[in-house]
């Protein structure tokens, strides 16, 4: 539930549209698959970062 809660609070407020979602939606599905699923918030940080 707490997952839930937070993925509907940052959509919410980050306003993310369709496009961006689906260019997100490849790019973790190409991750999550080359690091067999061990995403760390470091790196989450440090990509958005770059």
């Amino acid at each position: 539930m707490e997952t839930s809660k937070l993925s509907h609070v940052i959509a919410y407020s980050h306003g993310v549209d369709e496009e961006a979602l689906k260019k997100l939606q490849a790019k973790c599905t190409d991750e999550v698959k080359r690091i067999n699923g061990a995403v760390t918030f470091e790196d989450a940080y440090r990509f958005q970062n770059e």
